[in-house]
């Protein structure tokens, strides 16, 4: 990929990362997984919870992935323009 494309990436997942309104989604999906899943007593109802949860999980991961991988290419072009 191109650098500057993988810059331009990483700086917008950086920003939906540290967006208010992202994280406060994120932690009251988790709170709701976390209490429909003490509160179920069926065994594929907590199944479904915990791959929900999984996915979510994942979300995170590959903005922190894309995120890094920005930071790795600005490096990279900042080390090649200044030997």
């Amino acid at each position: 990929m191109n650098p500057h494309k993988e810059i331009s990436r990483g700086e917008r997942a950086r920003q939906i990362l540290q967006d208010q309104m992202f994280q406060d989604a994120l932690t009251a999906i988790k709170g709701e997984n976390y209490k429909d899943y003490l509160a179920s007593t069926d065994s594929n109802e907590r199944d479904e919870i915990w791959r929900q949860a999984q996915a979510i999980q994942k979300l995170e991961q590959r903005l922190e992935s894309v995120m890094q991988s920005g930071i790795m290419a600005r490096q990279t072009l900042d080390n090649g323009a200044n030997p």
